[in-house]
């Protein structure tokens, strides 16, 4: 398989690829633009499956079989569309009127994508890295990874480092929890603005008992046999979350495992 630290690096690839061209797409004119739009949603359409035979001979043709450099190449070229689709949608739903008001300050393109545009996407963003990340370790691992259709992040109330710890423990505790099972699928719908954050991740593990819900909560704590380097994502996700006044709550799921909740502040 794909190691993590190179799984972590496509998903920084995809992220800033997609951030460029996000913005390329939502504020600049060019002769094609919507043509490419359109382009890079029929895109979505093509069945993953379809494009396998194609793939895998021509990198055998290339002599790169085997190896984890075309697979790399394979999973940013599939979703580098998507991504830019969706961080396009962050660009044009910020007003244009900050723009406007720094270039007349005197910021240049540069520094206004930098300094002012990047920072206000950027847990957008992060959020889109991390998902992009986890759904090629879960499709490494034999995971099914469903992200629902009405998930949206319009902005965040926290910082976008702890939004990528959040999802990403959690997602990997999810991600264990169905490792060892027959079906394994993980669903994640994430709902975020400016006011409020609110995730929820439901897995088809074997679940977990009513009085180890408050448990798995503790440093050090680990349903692992091997607990060395286990037993530290939970509480940490458990102390941003408080940090911010909000709640974590850990039930079961429709899926037969367990449905672990985040909300920070209100409804959004």
């Amino acid at each position: 398989g794909i190691r993590p630290d190179y799984l972590s690096f496509l998903a920084l690839l995809v992220a800033v690829i997609a951030t460029l061209g996000g913005y390329a797409f939502a504020r600049l004119r060019f002769r094609g633009r919507k043509m490419l739009a359109v382009v890079m949603v029929c895109v979505q359409i093509i069945p993953g499956i379809v494009l396998v035979i194609p793939l895998y001979d021509l990198v055998s043709r290339l002599g790169m079989y085997d190896q984890w450099l075309p697979i790399m190449l394979i999973l940013a070229t599939l979703n580098i569309p998507f991504a830019t689709w969706v961080t396009m949608a962050f660009f044009q739903s910020m007003p244009v009127e900050i723009e406007e008001a720094a270039l007349i300050d005197g910021t240049n393109q540069v520094q206004l994508f930098r300094h002012v545009l990047l920072p206000m996407v950027a847990p957008g963003v992060a959020t889109a890295a991390i998902l992009l990340g986890k759904a090629a370790q879960a499709a490494e691992r034999g995971i099914d990874l469903v992200v629902d259709p009405d998930s949206r992040t319009d902005g965040a109330p926290v910082g976008a480092d702890e939004i990528v710890t959040i999802i990403g423990n959690l997602l990997d505790n999810a991600f264990d929890a169905v490792a060892s099972c027959e079906y394994r699928h993980v669903d994640l719908l994430v709902e975020s603005d400016e006011e409020s954050f609110n995730l929820e991740i439901e897995d088809s593990g074997p679940g977990l008992p009513e009085d180890a819900r408050e448990l798995i909560f503790e440093r050090g704590w680990t349903t692992k046999a091997d607990p060395e380097g286990h037993g530290l994502g939970l509480p940490l996700v458990r102390e941003i979350v408080t940090r911010h006044g909000g709640t974590i709550t850990c039930g079961s799921s429709e899926l037969g495992g367990a449905r672990f909740r985040v909300t920070l502040g209100g409804a959004p």
